[in-house]
């Protein structure tokens, strides 16, 4: 694959995983969504978790586009970032470097600064079985044994009172679905890291016939 091709996956990615995240971050603030993008779910706890799993996904796909990209290019470090939008950028002006680290800002720290709004939601969030009037269990302290006896649907909700029923929310599976969760999470993390340590230190040669 040639740098050209990943470097407009890294782009495609990079918007994509921009626009859910934001898109995610505002609506869980009890805001209106600046994007015309229906969620999969209107309530905090369930739009954080698929905020947080589909981010992660792209996360991942877009620093290892980026990686690879750094890996094959040599030079200062703003050529060792795809070039969003604008080609053929001179590396050495000083507008090509603000326009390159404000691209790195976009793309990695304001999704990194949503996903620790969604873990912290997610986590403060709560575990109930469907229909029953029992006292909710906090998601800190059940992601990975979930509710015991459980006999119906185990749904994440935000905190219920002591009237209230379990209900609305979204399934999930404690255990293997919230370790898929972090998981998921972690390896992005690690990625990212990679590409940026990638941009830092680049490699010594370039591979011939790539461009």
């Amino acid at each position: 694959m040639k740098r050209s091709h990943l470097a407009k996956l890294f782009s495609t990615f990079g918007i994509v995983l921009i626009v859910i995240s934001l898109n995610t971050f505002i609506a869980s603030q009890g805001e209106h969504a600046i994007f015309d993008i229906p969620l999969i779910s209107d309530e905090r706890p369930a739009m954080s978790f698929f905020g947080l799993l589909m981010g992660s996904v792209l996360l991942f796909l877009m620093s290892i586009a980026g990686f690879l990209y750094a890996r094959r290019t040599t030079g200062k470090w703003p050529a060792r970032i795809p070039a969003v939008w604008l080609q053929g950028l001179n590396p050495n002006a000083i507008e090509s470097k603000v326009f390159q680290a404000a691209i790195l800002f976009l793309f990695v720290a304001v999704p990194l600064a949503c996903f620790i709004h969604f873990i912290n939601i997610v986590w403060i969030s709560k575990l109930c079985v469907l229909g029953s009037s029992a006292e909710p269990v906090p998601v800190s302290s059940s992601w990975f044994g979930g509710i015991p006896g459980a006999d119906n649907q185990i749904r994440l909700v935000a905190n219920l009172s002591q009237e209230d029923k379990c209900a609305g929310g979204i399934q999930v599976f404690p255990g293997w679905e919230f370790s898929l969760l972090w998981l998921s999470t972690g390896i992005s993390l690690i990625m990212t890291l990679l590409f940026l340590v990638q941009i830092v230190h680049p490699a010594q040669t370039r591979r011939r016939g790539e461009s």
